[in-house]
């Protein structure tokens, strides 16, 4: 019975040995699997929040081209000489008028755009600061 007993021994040793290779390519399949679905998953996200952000970046482009076409309208000489003469100022005629544009795109100051310097520097100050 001894020689029978590790015989059988010997089996159970060898099958377990020969089910390892399995059980590492088992373990490693699994681990690539889930490495692929969280990439698919953040490519996902991310696809999501590029979609969200171009959508937000059309709306502000059209806002931005409205307040433009609002400002063009409002500043012409017909709005600006009806609200005048509705506050009881003296009109002045068109003739007398030039209109200063100020392009601040690709405009870099220190500070910002709200800085004192350039301000102090043109002789004004900021409006609540004479």
């Amino acid at each position: 019975m001894a020689g029978k007993s590790k015989s059988s021994r010997q089996s159970r040793q060898r099958k377990r040995t020969s089910s390892l290779p399995i059980q590492f390519l088992t373990v490693v399949g699994l681990c690539l699997f889930l490495i692929y679905l969280w990439g698919r998953v953040q490519i996902d996200s991310d696809l999501r929040e590029q979609f969200k952000h171009e959508q937000e970046k059309a709306k502000l482009i059209s806002e931005i081209s409205d307040l433009r076409v609002q400002n063009e309208r409002l500043t012409t000489y017909a709005v600006i000489a009806a609200k005048v003469s509705g506050m009881g100022m003296h009109i002045v005629p068109p003739s007398r008028i030039s209109k200063l544009v100020v392009d601040f795109e690709g405009l870099s100051l220190p500070g910002g755009l709200n800085a004192q310097f350039p301000l102090q520097m043109a002789g004004m100050s900021p409006p609540g600061m004479r």
